[in-house]
């Protein structure tokens, strides 16, 4: 059967542009100038005898009319990206940006990317590092990997795991006492959290026996990272993932308070655009990372 269509690359521009929105946002996707993705729509409405956006003093509008043309070559583009990736993936090769929080990719990930690398040749991970959330639709990123409970909205997610959380501090800040602290004892020292998560520490003590706390002193830092920095300097006590701190224990840089570790909803989660397709290199990523993270023992 003869199919009359205009060029591919007329058709990936459009679809580009209407999903940013933006002439530059697709020529940044597309790797090409504003200029050529301008080029190519205005040869679809030649080739179409139709407007498809109407400029807009920031950016583009779609037209009643090619809203539709939109939604419908989005779902051929994902049908397309599908069964490129269901050819290629018995090998599962190519590149996967990961972006990453550095406090988890420098202990978690970078120590097992060369065994990663072995077992899957030909498949590289390229990583990320930063604090902010990643704009999928703004960069080449294929996942992230995030901590919460999940379900963030137009994403779809493999979880990793879900935090075991114990008392840990310095050795230093408890030279000359003897461990386990009772749990009121832990009550008494500088607790580091996180901004907005005290109800961590709040649930820990009550599950060790401690309903109500007179004043806690808390010290509130940005994120976990900053707060497990700050009791590795022997300063105060906090409360993490014990799971993403097996490498601090066994070194010594940290000592369990008390044999409690509280099992959390929250963890780690490998994110990604949603896609009726997903791209199967992630859960093989994925599948590794619960291999790194294997769950620690729940002693109570």
């Amino acid at each position: 059967m003869s199919r009359r269509l205009p060029p591919l690359n007329q058709l990936r521009a459009f679809e580009a542009a209407a999903r940013h929105l933006s002439f530059k946002g697709a020529a940044d996707e597309l790797n090409v100038t504003h200029a050529a993705v301008s080029h190519q729509i205005k040869a679809l409405e030649e080739y179409l005898d139709a407007q498809l956006f109407h400029r807009v003093t920031r950016g583009v509008r779609l037209t009643d009319e090619a809203r539709a043309l939109s939604e419908e070559l989005n779902n051929a583009f994902d049908r397309m990206d599908f069964a490129v990736n269901r050819f290629r993936s018995t090998d599962m090769t190519g590149s996967l940006r990961i972006s990453v929080v550095p406090w988890y990719g420098n202990r978690l990930i970078v120590p097992g990317l060369p065994g990663f690398h072995t077992a899957n040749p030909g498949l590289s991970v390229d990583l990320g590092f930063s604090y902010e959330l990643v704009d999928f639709a703004n960069s080449d990123f294929h996942a992230a990997l995030r901590h919460g409970l999940g379900n963030w909205p137009g994403l779809d997610q493999y979880s990793v795991h879900r935090d075991l959380v114990s008392p840990l501090c310095a050795p230093e800040l408890v030279t000359g006492i003897n461990l386990p602290l009772a749990p009121q004892d832990i009550a008494t020292l500088d607790l580091a959290i996180a901004r907005g998560q005290d109800e961590a520490w709040l649930n820990w003590f009550a599950e060790a026996g401690i309903s109500k706390m007179l004043e806690p002193n808390f010290i509130e830092f940005d994120n976990r990272a900053l707060a497990t920095e700050y009791a590795l300097g022997g300063n105060g006590v906090c409360l993490p993932d014990i799971q993403a701190m097996q490498l601090e224990l066994d070194s010594g840089r940290f000592v369990r308070l008390h044999p409690l570790a509280q099992r959390l909803e929250s963890g780690l989660h490998l994110v990604f655009p949603k896609s009726p397709f997903p791209d199967p290199r992630l859960k093989l990523f994925a599948d590794w990372l619960k291999t790194v993270l294997s769950p620690a023992t729940d002693t109570r």
